[in-house]
């Protein structure tokens, strides 16, 4: 856009006492601070009926306090579930997933964790030893 293009766009005027009486300008204007006024009232109690939800401002403090880093607080070691080959491969709460190509022994893969799961100590379930405390 032009210099000249955008000096052509016609600018929005609000309307002033000399356009129309001076009652009825300021009459306008004081219902429309009113209205704005009660709006943001409006806002901010729906604002404060969400904050209520999540307890008060100190609450919120002393939480966060709780979840602040700390070098030292070292976080506890996940209980192992699966093991290949003595390393650790599954945890609680995670996802695992096994790909292969087609025909690679998925399948097999699956067969033998499951089965590691009531297995004797030292059965031969391709590798894979589980764990589970309970």
């Amino acid at each position: 856009m032009s210099l000249e293009q955008a000096r052509s766009i016609p600018k929005r005027r609000e309307s002033t006492p000399a356009d129309e009486s001076f009652e009825q300008w300021s009459k306008g204007r004081i219902e429309r601070c009113t209205r704005e006024q009660a709006e943001y009232v409006q806002a901010q109690q729906r604002l404060a009926d969400e904050a209520g939800k999540y307890g008060t401002t100190a609450d919120f403090m002393q939480r966060l306090a709780a979840r602040i880093y700390s070098p030292s607080v070292k976080p506890e070691e996940p209980a192992t579930r699966f093991y290949v080959a003595n390393t650790v491969i599954c945890t609680p709460g995670n996802l695992t997933t096994i790909s292969a190509q087609a025909k690679a022994g998925k399948s097999a893969a699956i067969g033998a964790m499951i089965a590691s799961t009531f297995a004797a100590d030292g059965a031969d379930c391709l590798g894979f030893v589980s764990e589970n405390p309970e």
